[in-house]
This record gives structure tokens, C-alpha cells and sequence, in this order.
């Protein structure tokens, strides 16, 4: 493959979908895309063009994502695991997309006020991130969005929160280590609805 045009039917690519197509250097994202799963363009080291259909803006981050309709993505040409360090997440960004640093070796992450939505599996599996704050416009994390960050030990909101929703297994292991479980947040008053298993921890441990 040299060249992929994907319809607007299409609404997610899966993970490694075109892994390795090492000859590929263009492709013409469809406006139904709403989700680029991680490692979808893996080893397309030739991949150096991303076209939207429409007039949307499409940006390309230096740390290895991109903004898609002021939606993040990963940067379907790496790993979501090459994503490291510290991310500042570019102001006009409404939605953080499904699985979008899923294992990234985060370190830090920056959240703009513009945010509204972090969606499922967003950050799941940042071992490296300890901390995080979350801007006063999110108004719902989806399940699993931060589980298994097991060094995430503190979660910090505004001063004027509008959060409602946390989704099932939301932070799931989140600052469990070593057979303890760490984990400081306060529930913000806004919120009306906290997911299954939303702090899950096994059984086999007590809080």
C-alpha cells in the first residue's frame, strides 16, 4: 500500500489495522473517524501525510499525537508507548478520544480549560503518571479512563468543578503497589452518577 483513501462510513480504525505497511506515505482520514486505536499505523515509518475530507484542522504534535477536529488522537505512525514525558494537550481540544494514551509513558499532562470529555480507556495503563489535574470544564471521564495508572496517587479538581459522570472501573488500580493502595481524590459535589466498580481494588485486599 502507497495510498489509503477511508470513507466517511468508517468511524474507528483498530489496532494495528495497517501495522508495518512500510511503503505507505499518504492517507485521507474520513470524517465518520472518531476513533484511531493505538498502534493503528505502527512501523509506517514512511507515513508522512494525513489528509482530512474536509476543511477540519489537523495538527501534529512533536511529542507523537495529533488533533483531529479538536479531538486528540495518538499519532497513528508510533506505538502509544513512544508517546513519554511531559504533554500539554493544545487549548481548543474538547475531547480526549478512546484509548488515546493507552500505556504512554506519561509523566505529566497538561489538560486545557476547553476539555469536556475523556473518553473510555484514555489514559489506562500510564504507569508513570502520578498526579493529574483536571480542569473545571470536564463534565465526564468514561470507564476505565484511568485504570491501571498505578502510580497515580493523586487526582486534583478546580475550584468550580462541573464533573457529573465517572465511568465503571474509571481509576481501577489506580496507586496500587506493592499489596497498598494509595489514592487521593475528592469526589466533587457535581457529580451525579460514579460507574461500577469505579475504584475497584481485588477482594483479596483490604482499603
Amino acid at each position: 500500500l502507497e495510498s489509503v483513501i477511508i470513507p466517511a462510513t468508517v468511524t474507528s480504525i483498530n489496532t494495528y489495522a495497517f501495522s508495518n505497511c512500510s511503503s505507505l506515505k499518504e492517507i485521507n482520514i474520513g470524517d465518520g473517524v472518531l476513533c484511531i486505536f493505538p498502534s493503528a499505523f505502527k512501523g509506517c515509518n514512511n507515513l508522512t501525510q494525513l489528509t482530512p475530507k474536509s476543511s477540519e484542522k489537523i495538527d501534529i504534535s512533536d511529542n507523537g499525537y495529533l488533533i483531529k477536529n479538536n479531538v486528540t488522537f495518538i499519532y497513528p505512525k508510533n506505538n502509544t508507548r513512544d508517546v513519554t514525558g511531559n504533554i500539554t494537550i493544545p487549548e481548543g481540544v474538547t475531547e480526549i478520544s478512546m484509548g488515546a494514551f493507552w500505556g504512554a509513558s506519561l509523566t505529566n499532562i497538561t489538560i486545557p480549560n476547553t476539555v469536556t470529555t475523556i473518553r473510555e480507556n484514555a489514559f489506562t495503563e500510564c504507569s508513570s503518571l502520578t498526579s493529574i489535574t483536571l480542569p473545571d470544564s470536564v463534565t465526564s471521564i468514561g470507564n476505565s479512563a484511568f485504570s491501571n495508572c498505578t502510580s497515580l496517587t493523586s487526582v486534583i479538581f478546580g475550584e468550580n468543578p462541573s464533573l457529573t459522570t465517572i465511568g465503571d472501573y474509571a481509576f481501577r488500580y489506580c496507586g496500587y503497589k506493592n499489596n497498598t493502595y494509595n489514592l487521593t481524590l475528592d469526589i466533587p459535589n457535581s457529580v451525579t452518577t460514579i460507574g461500577e466498580n469505579a475504584f475497584f481494588l481485588s477482594q483479596q485486599y483490604q482499603l
